[in-house]
């Protein structure tokens, strides 16, 4: 009888203490996974650059940087709209970071097609098949790496190369067009057929991508290969 008394005393502790607790957990988990907190979101252009409107909740942190980690601007949100002007992206999204009450949420502005994105005028200087390159954007912050290699087992008629992309802190995934990537022969441009689909690289993640250029490898190729887009500060080149 007294076993039994210990048995029911124990189940109802356990009742009482964790179910409250499973419950306040749970609560917790769906505030963390509330929708975002930015409304009525407005951006368009004009002779100064760029203008960002957006709406929130009062006493909202918010922070927004450009793809290369360019922070545009940052504050606490009182009442009303946000207005930002000026602004001046290096690429062609924006990422609006918000926080409040522990929510944390992130949303992706892409920016009209009329704005003209603002570059470096210096090339990279090119680096040799085999080498590794880094890519930084602002304060230094590693954004991607791309390991290079040449294929082995080629035809002799072509030259394969391997580009495998490491993404670090990017803010969206990398993403890729057949129009990224060109190579030059003698000024000429010259056919460059990927292996497979072009992959989507999210962050900490590792891809590979492999090519197939209609030049024998022996064959030197004055302006080598390139990779570029609108959101990369500068063009990335390599020596074939």
């Amino acid at each position: 009888m007294k076993k039994r008394m210990l048995v029911l005393l124990i189940s109802f502790l356990t009742v009482f203490f964790l179910v409250p607790q499973q419950s306040a957990l749970s609560k917790t988990n769906t505030d963390e996974t509330k929708p975002s907190i930015v409304k009525k979101v407005k951006v368009t252009t004009g002779n100064n650059g760029l203008k960002l409107s957006f709406h929130a909740q009062p006493n909202t942190s918010y922070t927004l940087k450009d793809l290369n980690n360019n922070q545009l601007a940052a504050g606490t949100f009182k009442k009303g709209t946000v207005s930002l002007n000026r602004l001046r992206s290096t690429s062609t999204k924006l990422i609006l970071k918000t926080s409040r009450h522990r929510h944390t949420s992130k949303k992706i502005i892409p920016l009209p097609e009329s704005y003209e994105i603002p570059r470096r005028s210096v090339y990279r200087k090119p680096v040799a098949i085999g080498s590794k390159v880094t890519y930084y954007g602002a304060n230094n912050q590693l954004l991607f790496t791309i390991q290079t290699n040449y294929l082995p087992n080629t035809p002799q008629n072509k030259t394969g190369i391997s580009l495998t992309f490491h993404n670090y802190h990017y803010a969206i995934p990398l993403t890729f067009s057949p129009t990224n990537f060109t190579t030059y022969s003698d000024s000429q441009q010259v056919a460059l057929q990927p292996q497979s689909p072009l992959p989507m690289i999210k962050s900490n993640e590792e891809k590979t991508i492999n090519f197939l250029i209609d030049v024998p490898q022996e064959e030197a190729i004055q302006n080598g290969f390139t990779f570029d887009n609108s959101d990369l500060m500068f063009p990335i080149n390599f020596y074939l």
